[in-house]
């Protein structure tokens, strides 16, 4: 049968067509069609637009236009002056292929909206499912249910597709307004797609997605997942993804999310994997596997050590190339490896069970000049250690027992250095630390606090009564103010106190997609330069709790960063000389980035305590230092047995320190066998 076919001019004979085409067909703009707001007739049939010649469908003005059945855009133009709504009306919608959107896209609003229910209508309540599908064309906003329907609740299924070559700034799977609430709701991602932003749930955290969500990544690349991922999903956040087309920084920016299910598109259940342990692990660069036996082993050295946390064996099946998981952002420093955690002894080699897997290229292989930090007792038996040439590599103990057998070969092509104890110690060397004083803990990246934490005894600020801390925190800030105020100062004009998990996650996501979409940056390029100022999710000291941002409220001059000049202010300067009094320091400072991990933060003050400032101050020296000192991470016994190898140095004891004095024992046992070429670090450095 020969589809219907009529071609229109002007948008009465466009509206006019859909009446005419009631069981389908296909509408042609020949010419420029002025949209205005109307509900377009119903239709049982699908309908295809699309333009040929100068024809275009255009919006000079923003205006709504409701669609009345299933429609289908394809090989069309559509031009758009600042914004445009199409409403599919709880009807499905489709963009397939040749769509061409000519909008100013450089001013954030503008553009097209597509909506899978009613936008700016009634409230009510409405069970019907709505699905959108987009192969081309650039589009604002994408809505899987009502959009500006105040109080309206869609407990339907919301169905969208972003693929081919289709570009979407934001794409919400639930509800966007005041009061609005959804059902379930499934995205597809796949093509060549590019996503500035997802949410999962709905545009805001009262736009309560209440059924499940289901995000399935085929291809195509996001920028960011928006907070309300944390908030406004009321039932489980699944996702599924093919592992050979899913984008860089899907799988860590899911991580933050907290997906209730993790599979691949083989069924394998990736989160569940997570929870796996036993005494043997098999690894080996590029596999994808469990890492439970040689047939099925890991790409991941980390994942390794967490399947034998509790001490076991680690077989190098081929080369396995440790990931870089502590970077130094400041540059003054090697990148590193560091171990998860273990409580128990681990042994890592190239032998198991008779086979021995260095006749297959089985070696530890450091691509480029790298540290290999511990976290636990370790012992390096019939290995082979390999390096590009000219790399130097520095294998800290960390204090943690380090044994290394008769039969392993290092490398001479390159300096290898062995230390018993920390090298230039920071906040990475606090992890498994038990630190029994809340008003002392350190929240890092190797110290991160859990998903849903929240503060205990919290109390809220007399001079910001709508933010709050813990409550030793909150009485002691508002006694410093007290005493600014008596002397005549400025109290300062309150940023942040305690954040919540999703807020942090909202600046750290939003951050990197930001630095992808402005500037290019790959996911790992943007994420690095983010990690300098932006604390990675639940591990800020704002969501601790402890913590304020402050700034002066007269000092308006430097475009709205003020409070990155309030240390030019006298009320700053009385702050660090006598915030002490009160328990309170400057947290971070421009001297002491090696240590902290951060950049210099003028407006970032802790409360620690009246005697923790006292000394922090008058040693000038961090939380970290004095942490250290008082549970006695400093005072640790090292013990390093070499029997093999050739190397730059060894030592047992500490390098670049600093002011701290080590206490402990320090024991080192070198066999014969050994290599050393300087010498005089075998005794001592420090």
């Amino acid at each position: 049968m020969t589809e219907k076919l009529i071609r229109v001019a002007d948008f009465n004979e466009f509206a006019a067509a859909f009446r005419t085409l009631v069981d389908g067909g296909k509408i042609v703009l020949t010419a420029p069609v002025i949209a205005k707001a109307a509900v377009l007739p119903a239709h049982s049939g699908k309908i295809t637009l699309s333009s040929e010649n100068e024809g275009a469908l255009c919006f000079p003005e923003s205006v709504t236009v409701t669609l009345g059945g299933e429609t289908v855009f394809e090989s069309i133009h559509i031009k758009i002056n600042t914004t445009a709504v199409i409403a599919a009306a709880y009807n499905p919608i489709h963009f397939a292929g040749g769509v061409i959107v000519e909008c100013d896209m450089s001013i954030e609003e503008n553009g097209l909206y597509l909506v899978g229910g009613l936008n700016r209508a009634g409230g009510g309540v409405c069970t019907k499912n709505t699905s959108i599908r987009l192969e081309s064309g650039i589009f604002s906003r994408v809505v899987g249910f009502s959009r500006y329907c105040e109080g309206r609740e869609d407990r339907g299924h919301a169905s969208l597709f972003v693929g081919g070559s289709a570009y979407v700034r934001y794409v919400v799977c639930g509800p966007m307004g005041e009061s609005e609430r959804g059902g379930s709701a499934e995205l597809e991602i796949s093509g060549d797609a590019v996503i500035e932003a997802v949410h999962l749930g709905g545009a805001r955290k009262e736009n309560v997605l209440e059924g499940d969500v289901t995000l399935r990544v085929l291809g195509g690349d996001v920028y960011r997942f928006d907070a309300t991922a944390l908030v406004a999903v009321g039932g489980k956040k699944n996702l599924i993804f093919d592992p050979d087309k899913v984008f860089d920084g899907m799988l860590f920016m899911a991580d933050l999310i907290g997906f209730d299910s993790i599979y691949t598109t083989t069924g394998k259940n990736v989160a569940a994997e997570k929870e796996i342990s036993a005494d043997t692990a098999f690894v080996l660069d590029g596999a994808k596997g469990s890492g439970l036996s040689f047939n099925d082993p890991t790409g991941s050295l980390e994942r390794a050590f967490r399947i034998v946390e509790g001490g076991g064996t680690i077989v190098l099946c081929g080369p396995v190339t440790p990931d870089i998981n502590t970077v130094d952002y400041f540059g003054s420093e090697p990148d590193a490896f560091q171990e998860p955690c273990h409580s128990g002894r681990i042994k890592m080699t190239c032998i198991h069970g008779g086979i021995d897997y260095r006749s297959a290229g089985a070696m530890l292989y450091f691509p480029k000049t790298m540290d290999y930090r511990m976290a636990g007792e370790l012992e390096l038996e019939d290995m082979v250690i390999g390096c590009a040439d000219g790399a130097s590599l520095r294998l800290v103990a960390r204090y943690n027992e380090l044994y290394i057998g008769e039969n392993c070969k290092t490398p001479e092509n390159c300096s290898l250095d062995i230390i018993g104890g920390f090298m230039k110690f920071c906040h990475n060397d606090l992890d498994g630390l038990e630190i029994d004083d809340p008003m002392l803990n350190i929240v890092c990246r190797k110290r991160p606090l859990p998903r849903d934490y929240d503060i205990p005894a919290p109390a809220f600020l007399k001079v910001a009564p709508e933010k709050r801390l813990q409550k030793e925190a909150a009485e002691a800030f508002d006694a410093m103010f007290d005493a600014m105020r008596a002397e005549g100062l400025k109290i300062p004009l309150i940023q942040d106190t305690q954040r919540p998990y999703y807020k942090q996650y909202a600046l750290f996501s939003g951050f990197i997609g930001n630095h992808r979409r402005v500037y290019g940056y790959s996911f790992d390029k943007a994420k690095e330069i983010v990690l300098r100022s932006c604390a990675f999710p639940g591990t800020s000291e704002h969501y601790y709790g402890v913590a304020m941002d402050m700034h002066d409220p007269d000092l308006t001059q430097f475009g709205g960063k003020k409070h990155h000049y309030y240390d030019i202010t006298p009320e700053w300067a009385w702050i660090k000389e006598n915030g002490a009094k009160y328990g309170i320091v400057l947290r971070y400072a421009a001297d002491k980035v090696g240590i902290t991990g951060f950049i210099y933060e003028a407006w970032h003050f802790r409360y620690v305590g009246k005697d923790a400032a006292r000394v922090l101050n008058a040693r000038n020296i961090t939380l970290e230092e004095y942490v250290g000192a008082k549970y006695g991470l400093f005072h640790k016994n090292s013990r390093v047995t070499v029997k093999s190898g050739c190397y730059n140095s060894i030592t047992a004891f500490s390098r670049n320190t600093g002011y701290i004095q080590l206490t402990g024992r320090h024991f080192l046992e070198i066999g014969e066998n050994v290599t050393v070429k300087c010498t005089q670090k075998e005794a001592s450095e420090c």
